[in-house]
């Protein structure tokens, strides 16, 4: 176990749910001055949609200031911030943080960084896309962007990216979904002529089943998770739907091109 403490992570899911989890936990490193951030991928095998470790072709790993360890650790396996959410254990410094309690830490924080003597071990297995520390957390991935990234010139392409799969099973899309994107893709093209629709999605016959009434035969992109990343990012104007891999594209290319989202960051 590090000396000075550490902020210890089980990064699970596809990039977008790699980019709140590890945000969050560097958030943390950062506010609290812990050198180090253990990061455990042994639940990515258990993502249905397995595209492996991809959150470090978008944020360069050299430009972070904990000191970024991938190994397992132990209590990755038994998930304890899920099953002890009132963790009985913070008085001796060992915190395990969840979903359900990460909405308390910002009141913790302040106390926390005040005392440089104070080592903290901070285990966190959950999601944290909905932590209200998720606007500061992006911004600081914001500034540390892999350059690959930085460099891309910006595209004639207006991005549409549609969810379907997933979301269409869990119910999520609905006639509020057509109405939602017809009308900002019909105004998209109305206000700028000259950009080119490409839909990026993973479900291709929903989404051109959705945009007929605009797009008879729209160009849609093959899936590739970096690739099709890079395109929503360089793209000057975009219109993305609640996945959370496209939010964070749309968000982190915020101030370089016009983002309208279904749901917000």
């Amino acid at each position: 176990m590090p000396r000075h403490g550490a902020v210890y992570l089980r990064l699970a899911g596809g990039l977008g749910n790699q980019l709140y989890q590890f945000s969050f936990a560097n958030l943390l490193c950062e506010k609290l001055n812990i050198p180090d951030l253990v990061v455990s991928i042994s639940g990515m095998r258990k993502y249905p949609e397995v595209w492996g470790l991809l959150l470090f072709n978008v944020i360069d790993v050299q430009k972070l200031r904990p000191r970024v360890v991938l190994r397992p650790y132990i209590g990755s396996e038994l998930r304890l911030p899920k099953i002890m959410p009132r963790n009985p254990f913070a008085r001796l410094g060992l915190h395990l943080v969840s979903d359900a309690n990460s909405s308390v830490l910002p009141v913790r924080i302040p106390a926390a960084a005040s005392d440089p003597g104070r080592k903290s071990f901070i285990y966190l297995d959950g999601y944290f896309e909905k932590t209200p520390l998720r606007i500061e957390a992006g911004e600081i991935m914001r500034r540390r962007l892999d350059d690959g990234l930085l460099s891309l010139n910006p595209s004639e392409s207006l991005v549409i990216n549609i969810r379907g799969g997933e979301l269409k099973k869990l119910g999520r899309t609905g006639l509020n979904d057509r109405e939602f994107f017809l009308n900002h893709v019909s105004s998209a093209l109305l206000s700028n002529p000259r950009l080119t629709p490409r839909v990026i999605t993973d479900d291709p016959e929903f989404a051109s089943d959705l945009l007929r009434p605009v797009l008879t035969s729209p160009s849609i992109a093959d899936p590739d998770p970096i690739g099709n990343f890079h395109e929503i990012y360089a793209s000057p104007f975009k219109i993305l739907s609640r996945s959370t891999f496209s939010k964070w594209a749309g968000f982190l290319s915020e101030g370089r091109s016009i983002c309208i989202y279904q749901d917000p960051f």
